[in-house]
C-alpha cells in the first residue's frame, strides 16, 4: 500500500498516463486511485544522464482530461505499476509498463541546498544498484510503445 508523505509517495501503485500532443516538451495527465496530476516536462531525448524540468498541477483526472481533450490532440496512454523507493534525493522507480516490460528509472531531485552534488549522488545510486552497464533508453515509455506498435 502506498505511503504518502507530502509530495512524495513510496510504495506500490498503479498509474495511467494520458499524453497530449504539444509544441514542445511533453504533457501528460497522470491518473492514480481517482486522483490526478497534470505534468508538463522538458528533457532531451538521449540515453545518457540528463536534466529534466517539470511542473505539476494536481487535478481531478476526469475533468482535466475532458478539458485537455477539448483543445489538444490526444496522444497515447499507458498504464504502469510503479514501486517507488527514496534514497536521499533520488527517487528509484521500479516500473512494469503494460505491453512493454520492466524498467528502472532514477530521478535525482535538485533542491535549494548546495551542500551536495546531484551528479555524484546519481552516479553512486547507479553503481549501488549495479546499473552502470545497463542499457538506457533515450525517450519516454510512450515512445517505446509507439515504436512497438509501428508509430513514430
Amino acid at each position: 500500500m502506498p505511503h504518502r508523505s507530502g509530495p512524495l509517495t513510496t510504495g506500490v501503485f498503479v498509474q495511467t498516463d494520458h499524453f497530449h500532443e504539444v509544441a514542445r516538451g511533453r504533457l501528460k495527465l497522470r491518473a492514480e486511485d481517482g486522483r490526478g496530476c497534470l505534468i508538463a516536462y522538458m528533457r532531451e531525448d538521449r540515453p545518457e544522464e540528463r536534466q529534466s524540468e517539470y511542473f505539476v498541477c494536481e487535478a481531478d483526472p476526469e475533468s482535466m482530461r475532458t478539458v485537455l481533450d477539448s483543445v489538444l490532440d490526444a496522444g497515447p496512454s499507458l498504464t504502469k505499476q510503479r514501486h517507488l523507493l527514496l534514497l536521499r534525493h533520488t527517487r528509484i522507480h521500479l516500473d512494469e509498463i503494460q505491453d512493454l516490460g520492466r524498467f528502472v528509472e532514477l530521478e535525482t531531485v535538485l533542491d535549494d541546498t548546495d551542500s551536495w552534488n546531484p551528479h555524484e549522488e546519481h552516479v553512486e545510486v547507479v553503481e549501488a544498484l549495479g546499473l552502470a552497464d545497463a542499457p538506457r533508453i533515450a525517450g519516454a515509455y510512450v515512445d517505446l510503445l509507439a515504436k512497438r506498435s509501428g508509430g513514430k
